[in-house]
């Protein structure tokens, strides 16, 4: 009996152990798991983390790529206006809703190129903002009547002198006389008249050189300085203002065309960058 007794117990014994074994194994088992599934977790966590900042680099490409489709589009609608002599208002307020980023969908622009662009608006002449400006072919149009108003009225001082000598003035701009000649330098008052008739002659060639090539700016200075102290004075006043509107505006146009041109290409580099790296990512999930 009492070795049946004892026997029972070693049994229970043994049982225990293996019991108690049986719990230590499962208990590592369910530590290992655990582990496992952290270190899965903390990998999904990752993955994810980078797909989320590949999506927001993208966000930022494609907001960049409509601010610079917005600068591109509001650019060239202001150089057709410049171009058909329309009031550039509307347009000029395009570009600097593109430069600050508005518009709806959230497309931005580089600093630069924004601060560009701003710039080039500011530089706009504020006449042309607001109404009709000529175009290029109108101010050549009518360059031929103003050239012969400065060489009609070269002769004359600013106050004029009388319908006389408004006839002499036109027979001699008509005769074309030679600025060095005799006939030239009294009508013109003496030797220095000859010679700053001569300077006036030179001055109108090369006014009309800047027409014939469409630089207006330096053809208004040109035909300014010729008619400078002669009753031409406000004969040429207003074309040459007109002139220098169109100028400025064409150069206007010509820039921003540039900034956007400068534009485009960084917002294209950086959609290949950001496209590129978000396949790396995706691929790597």
């Amino acid at each position: 009996e009492k070795a049946a007794r004892d026997a029972a117990q070693a049994q229970a014994a043994a049982l225990a152990r293996q019991r108690a074994a049986l719990a230590t194994e499962a208990a590592d088992a369910a530590a290992e798991a655990a582990r496992k599934r952290t270190a899965e977790i903390d990998t999904v966590r990752l993955k994810v983390a980078a797909l989320g900042l590949a999506l927001d680099a993208r966000d930022r490409q494609r907001a960049s790529s409509l601010g610079a489709h917005r600068l591109a589009a509001s650019s060239a609608a202001l150089g057709a206006a410049v171009a058909a002599g329309l009031p550039l208002g509307d347009e000029a307020s395009a570009v600097e809703r593109a430069a600050r980023g508005r518009g709806g969908g959230g497309g931005g622009i580089s600093a630069t190129a924004a601060a560009a662009a701003a710039a080039v608006v500011a530089s706009l002449p504020a006449s042309s903002l607001r109404s009709k400006h000529p175009t290029s072919a109108a101010l050549k149009e009518r360059w031929p009547a103003v050239r012969k108003a400065a060489e009609e009225l070269a002769l004359l001082p600013p106050e004029g002198g009388g319908v006389l000598a408004l006839a002499l003035g036109r027979v001699a701009a008509a005769a074309r006389l030679g600025a060095g000649s005799p006939a030239a330098n009294a009508a013109a008052g003496g030797g220095e008249g000859g010679r700053r008739g001569a300077s006036r002659e030179s001055l109108i060639a090369a006014a009309s050189a800047a027409v014939g090539r469409g630089d207006f700016a330096a053809a208004a200075d040109a035909v300014e300085r010729a008619a400078r102290g002669t009753a031409g004075e406000d004969a040429v006043r207003g074309w040459a203002r007109e002139a220098r509107a169109r100028a400025a505006a064409e150069l206007a146009a010509r820039a921003l065309g540039a900034v956007a041109a400068a534009e485009s290409v960084r917002a294209a580099e950086d959609s290949s960058r950001g496209k590129i790296g978000a396949a790396t990512v995706v691929s790597s999930s």
